[in-house]
């Protein structure tokens, strides 16, 4: 149940998700951040999964 619940998160998270990259790339001219930014949710949905 819960991984079911995770993988409908991710999928109606990402295209919410993509715009605030963009804008956050955009408005600290770099990727770097963006990168962060991804591995922040990354981690946080691997802290839910636990």
């Amino acid at each position: 149940m819960k991984f079911s619940a995770l993988l409908l998160m991710c999928v109606s998270g990402w295209p919410i998700l993509t715009p605030v990259l963009g804008i956050i790339s955009d408005t600290f001219g770099t990727q770097v951040v963006a990168i962060g930014v991804i591995a922040f949710v990354w981690l946080y949905m691997i802290w839910m999964i636990m």
